[in-house]
């Protein structure tokens, strides 16, 4: 789609950002999945409704993007992007580049998801070239395994839970849209 053209390269996002963006994203995923909310009748949340349509938070989908990225990286190895992925800031005490920093963490969250399929390679920080060996030698399973996970919570969902009065908020979701805090 359009929305999410070249976001593999977005360096930093705020949740402000992610919340705007959320918002566009969510009208049109509820227009397909015919929950719009046009009154007080939609009792539909956001997260229903991506799990409705198996489609990812944009966080999720933005970072499936950027480790897609790394496989393709992984297989053509562009040297300013290689010695930027390469480089030891811990030892230089200087704090990695923001895209770098998604780009770690994003590896540390897969490991965390896949713990017993990703063990072997050790952490993504310390281990990087079992990573690379890994993602080069099987990409076509590094894209199954970036595909199968699914997150479905956003921070939109959380800034929309935090900003409602807690007495409104029902106790059996914790996840409400605006409109199901004041019914």
């Amino acid at each position: 789609s359009r929305l999410f053209y070249n976001v593999h390269v977005w360096s930093a996002i705020s949740n402000f950002a992610i919340v705007k963006f959320n918002a566009v994203v969510m009208r049109v995923l509820r227009r397909i999945a015919n929950a719009v909310r046009f009154d007080s009748t939609c009792k539909t949340t956001d997260r229903q409704i991506r799990v409705l349509l198996e489609f990812p938070s944009v966080e999720a989908f933005i970072r499936k993007r950027r480790l897609k990225y790394f496989a393709s990286l992984c297989q053509h190895r562009p040297t300013a992007l290689w010695a930027l992925l390469g480089c030891s800031t811990s030892a230089a005490n200087v704090a990695p580049l923001p895209w770098v920093e998604l780009f770690w963490t994003d590896l540390e969250l897969l490991a965390q998801y896949y713990p017993t399929k990703l063990r072997e390679l050790g952490p993504p920080r310390t281990n990087f070239t079992a990573w690379v060996d890994f993602v080069s030698t099987w990409p076509s399973y590094w894209h199954t395994l970036v595909d199968s996970d699914m997150h479905y919570d956003s921070v939109a969902d959380r800034k929309r839970v935090s900003s409602a009065k807690s007495s409104q908020m029902p106790s059996s979701h914790s996840y409400k849209c605006g409109i199901c805090h004041d019914v």
